[in-house]
């Protein structure tokens, strides 16, 4: 066979091969009109494609930072919420506590019905739930972090109310000192003292979350959550920090006690204690409320900065993957123009016998 008949069907059959890719290119350049987007983004964009691939990273991390804000936004929510309502309740406590000095047997009684309500109220609000776990017990977040007043602590083997009355029952107020050396007492065991037994303590007998320290009196973790790379948010109030403990240890003090039954120098000792415990600790709530008011609005600004950031990044990603449209008409024009070229040597390339394929 003569080397130019060889020639002529090798010809032939690359006009057919070049026929289908140009067809390929067509179709994938008709998709990137279509779509916007470049159809092989690897090939188009090369050793550029990890940029691309850090970018697309960098947005999904961004977009769980965003998911990570919304639920903290909703728990602080829940909590500015239980917080209002507990100053309330507390502030209603400490007024009609106001009221006990020089107040007759019936006024004592309803100023510890009062107190005994005022805690149920504040157990309500301390011991709510967002989703999965209690807002405020920590990291221990499947403990209910308060004790009911009627509920056995495991650690001690009696509930709050019980636990308070071995203290008062040791320390009877009969007088000014043993009142004040009974308030004394109860200050200890709030404080989680060592001067007290443990069973005594705030953190066996009336909280059941994480406590504020470890084994090794080393502070414990807070509940934190990161709202960037770069940002950790401590939004973790719990229900032993100073506030509560000061405004329990009030409550307590007045809803254990039956003040007529204390002689009137005890029971000016043992209420002002409570008083000023009650005081104290709203006053101490108010600083962390307006805490986690700051930090409410620092997702807020979180967010807005999160939102710059994934536009931008988002920005540089469509960059990087769309298709230019003038482009990509140009380059369709091109291989139309070589489709029917190939189209035109294929066809009469077909139209040859065998004879003259062989000239």
């Amino acid at each position: 066979m003569p080397i130019g008949g060889i020639s002529t069907l090798g010809i032939s059959l690359q006009q057919r091969s070049i026929v289908t890719r140009t067809q390929t290119q067509i179709g994938q350049v008709t998709h990137e009109l279509g779509t916007g987007f470049k159809a092989d983004v690897a090939r188009s964009l090369g050793s550029r494609m990890s940029e691309a691939v850090e970018l697309r990273n960098a947005m999904n991390n961004y977009e769980n930072y965003k998911n990570s804000i919304e639920t903290m936004a909703t728990r602080m929510e829940v909590m500015a919420d239980s917080l209002t309502q507990i100053d309330k309740y507390a502030s209603d406590a400490a007024a009609l506590l106001a009221t006990a000095v020089n107040a007759d047997s019936q006024m004592n009684l309803s100023i510890q019905t009062g107190a005994r309500s005022a805690l149920e109220r504040m157990m309500s609000s301390a011991n709510v739930s967002s989703g999965d776990r209690f807002l405020f017990a920590g990291v221990d977040i499947d403990n209910q972090p308060l004790f009911g007043t009627g509920e056995v602590a495991p650690a001690t083997g009696r509930t709050p109310l019980q636990t308070m009355q071995v203290m008062i029952t040791g320390t009877p107020p009969v007088d000014a000192a043993s009142a004040t050396a009974l308030t004394a007492q109860i200050k200890a065991a709030f404080a989680d003292s060592t001067s007290v037994p443990a069973d005594l303590r705030f953190e066996q007998a009336f909280y059941n979350g994480t406590p504020k320290l470890d084994g090794l009196g080393a502070p414990n973790p807070r509940v934190s959550a990161k709202s960037d790379g770069e940002t950790t948010v401590p939004y973790g109030m719990q229900a032993n920090d100073q506030a509560f403990r000061d405004i329990l240890r009030g409550l307590y003090m007045v809803a254990s006690v039956d003040g007529s039954t204390m002689p009137k120098e005890a029971r000016d000792v043992y209420f002002k204690e409570a008083y000023d415990a009650i005081n104290g600790g709203l006053l101490q709530l108010r600083k962390d409320v307006a805490v986690l008011g700051g930090q409410q609005a620092d997702l807020d600004t979180a967010t807005e900065r999160n939102s710059l950031r994934m536009k931008l990044m988002n920005e540089r990603v469509v960059h990087l993957e769309t298709a230019d449209p003038y482009d990509a008409q140009a380059r369709l024009t091109v291989l139309q123009q070589q489709l029917q070229a190939s189209i035109s040597i294929t066809q009469r390339l077909a139209g040859m016998n065998l004879s003259q394929y062989m000239r």
